[in-house]
């Protein structure tokens, strides 16, 4: 994405047309580019603003949004950004603290600071606050770490702070360390790897002028670009502006977004506890899966990745709106090349998730509202939140609590001298959000790190996400064809498995057996094939094995006609013998039984059937007269195919065995998904009644009342 915008931004300013940012997604073959570059408009924007830069300005809105959530909470050091740069070999220690002190010089925001006046935030160049950093001589390794631990705890008073520090660590035997910290509101990833070449620059200037000053060591370096808020002075929002075409795009496309998190938390979330870490890595082999499975479907790993996290979230309780949050670079245009500064804007991605749409389906949609968010990008969140919360104060945590970005390393490999160098961002000390997933990726494998807020998780439950993502993304790699509904998110026998499937210890300690209902009637027939299975109100009965029988020919019928895995299969028939071999011939067949009690009224059962998705309904006679267009009915009589099988779909017991709707005495009737474990749960050794040869229930309740499954199903 990040390429993309780049590329874009490159066209921009050499042809001087206007280019959305995901022209290139938009247009993938440089013939197709080629001629949409033809026919874009000639730019009439406004031009960039040039500034002294050494006086003060407004803030931008990104700066203007973290200054707000660090005065939310003057001790949180969520925002920091802290690294270290440990060092083995010659060192001069005073050219190295000249260097830094220069690159502090040149670049305005990292000697700047933030206060408010006339209820504006202003940015005001203090360079007279930069100060060589300290040089501490520390023999102890324990000592070191503690030092840099609490370097990355140590919150900045922006007010009164320069929004970057340093100290340089002699630690003996030819080893040191330099710890840097920048504040976000002065600093993104592009920034910091900018600040690591001008670092190497300083340093091998400043031998060469042992006694020159920082500031003529920083007057040496490249000039730097222009600053983080001309992007947003270039946009129109006047009546008839682009940008406010634009924020009316972004208005429609989050229209009905509740807003707030994204996770059911485990317990009340603590912001002022240490971020929590869980890493996943993936490995070569899958990471070539995911760039074939993208490359096929004209995608992007990034919307795999997207894809994957959206329903894992789904999975775990987010609902089935997922709106997740990524940062967008605002360096399109090439005088940003060289700006130290918070150059990200946050775009929100909506993704809708039905448990029954294949996940390339979800992988299209991803791609959609990329490309949508990627053209509209330089609309500032604040904005966004603002349109869609009017009326209330507000900011990005009620859009999205969840963060999704891909990144290169914050510092990239430095270089001093002969001395081997090596580089560490240092842990996260705050989470900034419910959940952040950063994933480095650098095209042969992935690295993708889960952080999460205090309380987000029950124990073991970030272990438990980041398999389920893997597994996701394993899914999507190669068999793109599977409903997000249907992922096996768990290895068979595993723990987690088994403690998935049994649920809360407190509730139930059974837990509920394994299979299917299917898997629990052939093997019950197979043991007492000759004992009674039904008994119909003539006293007539219908054995285990030709109950079997049966069914297997009325499945055959189903599955010529279409039923198969999760297919929702309408009933309307009146109790008997034949009604309950139909269900368990829908189960046969794979799909879930919708029951349809002929004796309700036609409205609800028209509404129940089109509600529940289902395009055939089994009658005990002529088609019912409430069936609405588009709906097959059938005869019972009709269904049975003589000799007939089945190859049923592998079900599983998170599959629907049936579909049961609430009175609707509250509103409208709601289809309740009721998978197979739950019957089992219930049907096998439920401890409040035995069953075994002999024993008989009475069906008494509508079949379209749950308690029919008790007197079905035991």
């Amino acid at each position: 994405s990040l390429l993309a915008v780049q590329v874009v931004g490159r066209l921009r300013k050499a042809l001087e047309v206007e280019l959305p940012a995901n022209a290139v997604f938009a247009h993938p073959t440089a013939r197709a580019l080629a001629k949409h570059v033809r026919d874009a408009k000639r730019t009439d924007g406004k031009p960039l603003v040039v500034r002294d830069r050494s006086q003060p300005r407004l803030a931008s809105s990104a700066e203007a949004r973290l200054w707000v959530l660090q005065q939310r909470d003057p001790d949180d050091v969520a925002y920091n950004m802290t690294g270290a740069i440990d060092i083995h070999g010659a060192l001069d220690a005073a050219a190295m603290g000249r260097a830094l002190a220069a690159v502090q010089l040149r670049h305005p925001l990292l000697h700047s600071l933030f206060r408010e006046e006339d209820g504006q935030l202003q940015v005001i160049p203090s360079a007279g606050l930069v100060t060589e950093p300290a040089l501490d001589a520390l023999d102890d390794a324990s000592a070191a770490t503690r030092l840099e631990q609490a370097e990355a705890a140590r919150p900045f008073r922006l007010d009164c702070e320069l929004p970057f520090r340093a100290r340089i660590l002699d630690l003996g035997h030819g080893r040191w360390r330099v710890l840097i910290a920048f504040h976000h509101i002065a600093a993104d990833a592009d920034s910091i790897a900018l600040f690591g070449r001008d670092l190497e620059a300083a340093y091998r200037l400043s031998p060469e002028k042992p006694s020159a000053i920082p500031l003529a060591l920083a007057a040496a370096l490249p000039e730097p670009g222009l600053d983080t808020l001309s992007v947003e002075e270039s946009l129109d929002f006047s009546p008839d502006g682009a940008g406010t075409a634009a924020l009316a795009r972004w208005a429609k496309r989050l229209a009905g977004i509740a807003g707030g998190p994204a996770l059911p938390r485990a317990e009340k979330v603590d912001a002022a506890a240490p971020a929590h870490v869980e890493k996943l890595f993936i490995e070569p082999a899958l990471r070539r899966r995911i760039g074939a499975r993208a490359r096929a479907g004209g995608l992007t790993p990034f919307m795999l990745l997207h894809t994957a996290l959206a329903v894992a979230l789904n999975r775990f309780g987010g609902g089935e709106e997922i709106v997740i949050g990524t940062p967008v670079s605002q360096r399109a245009d090439g005088n940003f090349e060289r700006t130290v500064g918070m150059m990200l804007n946050s775009v929100p991605l909506r993704l809708s998730i039905d448990p029954d749409s294949p996940l390339s389906g979800l992988a299209e949609q991803a791609r959609d509202s990329l490309m949508a968010a990627l053209a509209d990008a330089a609309v500032p969140l604040d904005r966004i939140v603002t349109a869609l919360h009017a009326g209330r104060d507000s900011t990005d945590e009620d859009l999205f609590q969840v963060l999704l970005t891909t990144h290169p390393p914050h510092l990239e490999a430095l270089s001093f001298g002969a001395a081997e160098v090596s580089v560490r961002v240092l842990p996260q000390a705050r989470a900034k959000m419910d959940l952040v997933v950063l994933v480095a990726d650098d095209g042969a494998a992935m690295e993708i790190t889960i952080e999460h807020a205090a309380g987000l998780f029950p124990e073991g439950g970030a272990a438990r996400f980041a398999a389920s993502l893997a597994r996701i993304l394993e899914v999507i790699a190669d068999r793109p064809e599977v409903t997000s509904g249907a992922i096996v998110l768990l290895p068979a026998g595993s723990p987690e498995r088994l403690a998935e499937i049994s649920g809360s210890d407190i509730v139930d300690a059974r837990g509920a057996p394994e299979g299917t209902i299917v898997s629990r009637f052939v093997s019950m027939a197979s043991a007492h094939g000759d004992l009674a299975a039904l008994e119909g109100p003539d006293g007539a009965a219908l054995s285990y094995s030709a109950l079997g029988r049966l069914t297997d020919e009325l499945a055959a019928g189903l599955a010529g006609r279409g039923v198969g895995r999760s297919t929702p299969v309408g009933v309307s028939m009146a109790r008997g013998v034949e009604q309950i071999a139909a269900f368990l011939a829908v189960l046969k067949a794979g799909g879930a039984y919708v029951p349809l009690d002929p004796e309700q009224p036609g409205g609800r059962l028209a509404g129940m059937a089109e509600d529940a998705g289902v395009s055939l309904v089994v009658s005990d006679g002529a088609a019912p007269d409430w069936l609405p267009e588009g709906i097959e009915a059938i005869a019972y009589d009709a269904l049975p195919v003589t000799g007939g099988s089945v190859v049923c779909p592998a079900l599983l017991g998170a599959d629907t065995a049936y579909i049961m709707f609430t009175s609707g005495s509250t509103g409208r009737p709601k289809g309740i998904r009721v998978p197979h474990r739950a019957v089992l749960r219930l049907a096998v050794e439920p401890g409040f009644a035995s069953f075994g040869p002999g024993k008989r229930v009475a069906q008494i309740a509508t079949t379209a009342f749950d308690a029919a499954t008790y007197e079905i199903w035991c």
